[in-house]
C-alpha cells in the first residue's frame, strides 16, 4: 500500500477550504426516529427546504422516496447493533432506492463488532451491502479491530498473530474482504491512520492520536463522516475527503464544537505544525 505524503494532502486540503464557495450542502445527523428506525445514521441533502417537511412527516415506508430523492449520501448504523438491519436494508434498497432509478448517491456503512454474530448473518448483511453498489457508490468502514475480527469470521479461524504491525500486516485482510464483497470502497480506520482498499487505488493516510475522551467520544463516528461526506460533496478527491473526515473529527473534539471552516483550517495548521 501506498503511504500518502499527509503534510501534501494537507496542504492541497487547505487550499481546497480556502477556495471553494461555502457548501450547499446540509448534514442530518439528529434524524427522526423513524429514520433510525430504519438502520439510517446520517444523510446529507442540497435542498434543505424541501426535506425538513418531509422529515417532520413521514411515516411510511413511502414517504421515504422523496426524501431519498433530494439525498446525496447516506450513512448507515452499525450493522452488528440491529437486530433488523439486513431485513429493514433490503426492504429499503428494493421498496425506496431502486425505484428513484439513481446512481449518483453515496452509500456509507458500519459493520461493528461481529464477534458474536452468526456467520452466515454476517455473510447475508455483506451481500445486501454489496447489492447496494448497483445503485451507487457504497463504502464499507470498519475500525482495525473490526477489520481483524470479520476476517477472523469469514475464515473460521483465530488469527495466530497478535502483534500485528499496522498496516502492513494488514493486507492480506484488506484484498480478502475486499474480494468477497462487491463494495467500491473499504476504508479501515486505526488508532494513528486511515487506510483505504478500492479497484484503483490502496493507500494509507497517517493522523495524530488524539486525547481519549475524543477517541473514544459516542460522536467521533458521526463526526468523521460529516467531514468525510463534506468531500464528497466538494467533489474532491479520496484521499482529501478521508483527510477532512479526520480534521472534522478532530477540530470538533478539541475545540468542542461543530467546526466552521476557519477551525478546520486552525487544525490543519496545528497537525501541519507538528509534523
Amino acid at each position: 500500500m501506498e503511504n500518502k505524503n499527509i503534510s501534501a494532502v494537507l496542504d492541497l486540503l487547505g487550499s481546497s477550504l480556502l477556495q471553494s464557495p461555502a457548501l450547499p450542502q446540509v448534514y442530518l445527523e439528529n434524524l427522526p426516529w423513524f429514520l433510525q428506525k430504519w438502520g439510517i445514521r446520517s444523510m446529507t441533502t442540497n435542498d434543505i427546504d424541501t426535506i425538513s417537511p418531509l422529515l417532520n412527516t413521514a411515516s411510511e415506508l413511502g414517504h421515504l422516496k422523496p426524501i431519498f430523492q433530494q439525498c446525496s449520501t447516506i450513512a448507515f448504523a452499525d450493522w452488528a447493533q440491529y437486530i433488523t438491519a439486513s431485513d429493514c436494508w433490503d426492504v429499503l434498497l428494493r421498496d425506496v432506492i431502486r425505484p428513484l432509478k439513481r446512481k449518483d448517491m453515496d452509500f456509507i456503512f458500519y459493520l461493528g463488532n461481529v464477534s458474536s454474530s452468526p456467520v452466515f448473518k454476517v455473510d447475508e448483511a455483506l451481500d445486501i451491502m454489496s447489492d447496494y453498489s448497483i445503485y451507487g457508490r457504497t463504502t464499507l468502514i470498519l475500525d482495525q479491530q473490526e477489520l481483524k475480527t470479520l476476517w477472523q469470521q469469514l475464515n473460521g479461524f483465530p488469527d495466530s498473530k497478535s502483534d500485528d504491525s499496522w498496516p502492513f500486516d494488514y493486507e492480506k485482510k484488506f484484498r480478502f474482504i475486499f474480494n468477497t464483497m462487491k463494495v467500491h470502497m473499504l476504508m479501515v480506520y486505526s488508532t494513528n491512520g486511515v487506510s483505504l482498499f478500492s479497484k484503483d487505488q490502496q493507500f494509507n493516510l497517517t493522523r495524530q492520536i488524539l486525547p481519549e475522551n475524543i477517541e473514544t467520544s459516542s460522536h467521533a463516528r458521526t463526526d468523521f463522516i460529516n467531514g468525510y461526506t463534506m468531500g464528497l460533496t466538494r467533489k474532491l478527491d479520496i484521499p482529501l475527503c478521508i483527510a477532512l473526515g479526520i480534521v472534522y473529527y478532530a477540530a470538533s473534539g478539541l475545540y468542542n464544537t461543530k467546526p466552521d471552516r476557519q477551525a478546520l483550517l486552525d487544525y490543519i495548521k496545528i497537525w501541519k505544525d507538528q509534523l
